[in-house]
């Protein structure tokens, strides 16, 4: 997805068109604040490619389901939105950012059921009927578990394809930092190295150095 390969964990459209990326991490690092920007501007250069203008772009929900509570608040849900500091007024851009904490001990709420059976591994533990039956059909019937090797096998050639752009991109970064450096025009470095207009020009303010387009 985008100009940098991404696969989502989950993608899903909703009745009203709104469209959701779930994904579950095991690492404080892996969510941090620009994963969720990267994220959420990958999804959108996808989404333009159906859209005719700005305003037919579709509402977008990152969510992120953190192992930690990695804004250490033990809150269950985290909602990240703009916000027009001036008049206190949300920026109204159809982006949303959710961050789930799996680590939160209460179970007298759905929101903490739904946690706590996220990070169960027997169904038997799990105190929500519908999630319980769903993972013990995965694990114990013949269909299941046939299902679930089958998705553990995509999974495992998808971890190793983005493994492969994963050392293709810091190679490609590292020559662009190399061009931009030697005076390279951003636009003579995105061409040679085949990385995004816009990733090139950040690239240069990140590291201090002059460009020219």
């Amino acid at each position: 997805m985008g100009a940098r390969s991404l696969i989502l964990d989950a993608y899903a459209t909703d009745s009203e068109g709104k469209r959701y990326n779930i994904e579950a991490e095991k690492s404080e690092n892996r969510a941090e604040p620009h994963r969720a920007r990267y994220h959420l501007s990958a999804l959108d250069v996808e989404n333009s490619k159906t859209c005719t203008d700005f305003d037919q772009l579709p509402t977008t929900y990152i969510i992120f389901i953190t192992e930690d509570d990695i804004f250490d608040a033990n809150k269950p849900i985290y909602h990240v939105d703009r916000i027009i500091r001036e008049i206190d007024e949300e920026f109204r851009d159809g982006e949303h950012i959710i961050y789930l904490n799996a680590s939160y001990k209460n179970k007298n709420s759905e929101l903490g059921k739904l946690l706590h059976d996220f990070m169960c591994s027997d169904p038997k533990d799990m105190v929500l009927p519908e999630i319980s039956e769903c993972a013990y059909e995965w694990k114990n019937t013949k269909k299941g578990v046939d299902s679930m090797c089958a998705e553990v096998e995509k999974y495992a050639t998808e971890k190793a394809q983005i493994a492969a752009e994963k050392a293709e991109m810091k190679k490609a970064t590292e020559i662009a930092l190399n061009l931009l450096k030697s005076g390279q025009t951003v636009t003579f470095t995105s061409k040679i190295t085949k990385l995004a207009l816009e990733f090139v020009k950040q690239l240069a303010i990140d590291n201090n150095i002059a460009y020219t387009m």
